[in-house]
């Protein structure tokens, strides 16, 4: 079964969606003014200040990282969505944790800090993302927090061939599913670590007695839910612990995957 970890100290709040409709908006191909993009880095740098003085932050560090935080190689950011589309405040939120992880990640300090093991270089291989709604201000955004953008869309199904960090909140189930899906093909479910939807919450919509192949206009991820059931997946809950901007955090969880199960 599906071992799942909380922090007893912080109330659990999965009360988001667990796959958000998605929006599709017409995308702004326009360059952006240097003016344009020093307000959107401000802003980033605002909500980074905001998010490292939360509860949620303390408790995302205290009760997910210190066992890993300094064993990756990459960090993947995939269906992060854009600053520019509707629902840019989860998005800019999302992506200032985004970059403080990486920011924690790359840290000398990290080892002492976190109880860890610091890689022998002191840094992580890569940050990459995709998002096909991403504009030419979402990636120079990125870029300036040296984030990499991925040039071809790889629905999910990268192969993960060391200890990578997939940063995927809010994601359709589908696309963690092709995620799984590559990674048990290729022996390497391992190396996975997903900060995302709660899988609990999907072991939940679907129990074991269910054979719908869909619930809502959601498909079952059926191979996700053999995981759980298996016993291959620790799931550490998240819980938001009062973030003002509940759309940004609700239901995340930190999904590692035991070996040769």
């Amino acid at each position: 079964m599906l071992l799942v970890q909380t922090d007893s100290s912080l109330p659990r709040a999965f009360s988001g969606p667990v796959n958000p409709p998605p929006s599709v908006p017409p995308i702004d191909l326009t360059p952006p003014t240097q003016a344009q993009l020093s307000r959107y880095l401000q802003l980033i740098q605002d909500s980074k200040t905001e998010i490292r003085a939360s509860q949620f932050y303390k408790g995302l560090l205290r009760h997910a990282f210190s066992p890993t935080a300094s064993s990756f190689t990459e960090i993947i950011v995939y269906g992060l969505g854009s600053l520019q589309a509707s629902g840019a405040l989860q998005v800019r939120y999302q992506l200032a944790l985004a970059t403080l992880l990486l920011e924690l990640l790359n840290s000398p300090s990290t080892s002492t800090s976190y109880n860890t093991t610091p890689p022998k270089n002191g840094r992580i291989t890569s940050c990459k993302a995709y998002d096909p709604i991403f504009t030419p201000l979402d990636t120079a955004i990125l870029q300036a927090h040296d984030i990499q953008i991925l040039e071809i869309n790889e629905h999910g199904r990268r192969i993960a061939h060391a200890k990578t960090f997939f940063f995927m909140p809010h994601c359709e189930s589908s696309l963690t599913e092709a995620l799984l899906q590559a990674n048990v093909e290729a022996g390497t479910l391992h190396n996975v670590v997903i900060l995302g939807n709660a899988f609990s919450l999907y072991v939940e919509r679907w129990p074991r007695s269910s054979r719908d192949s869909y619930n809502g206009t959601v498909e079952r991820p059926n191979l996700l839910l053999e995981l759980c059931e298996r016993g291959v997946v620790e799931e550490i809950g998240i819980p938001e612990a009062g973030f003002p901007v509940m759309s940004a955090f609700s239901s995340l969880a930190l999904h590692t995957f035991k070996a040769h199960q």
